[in-house]
């Protein structure tokens, strides 16, 4: 393997000086068939949203009236945290 990356690294090295190599090199990795590597950075979609008005955390129920004193002591207690 290491004969192999050795070989296209002198190739691509004597290529910049030699624009007949540099045709060769270009020939040769076309033959190879790979594409260009897509860009690593990739576009965030900002479209149409169609969740607005949604809550991150929370519940999204109400608990029943027997419970609600309880849950809203919890929720003070772990926001002091």
């Amino acid at each position: 393997m290491q004969a192999f990356t050795d070989k296209w690294l002198r190739a691509k090295e004597e290529a910049r000086s030699d624009p007949e190599k540099q045709k060769k090199l270009d020939d040769a990795l076309k033959s190879l068939g790979l594409s260009p590597q897509p860009s690593r950075l990739r576009k965030v979609d900002t479209g149409d949203d169609r969740l607005r008005g949604l809550q991150e955390s929370g519940t999204r129920v109400r608990p029943p009236e027997s419970l609600r004193e309880q849950i809203e002591a919890y929720r003070r207690a772990i926001q002091k945290k």
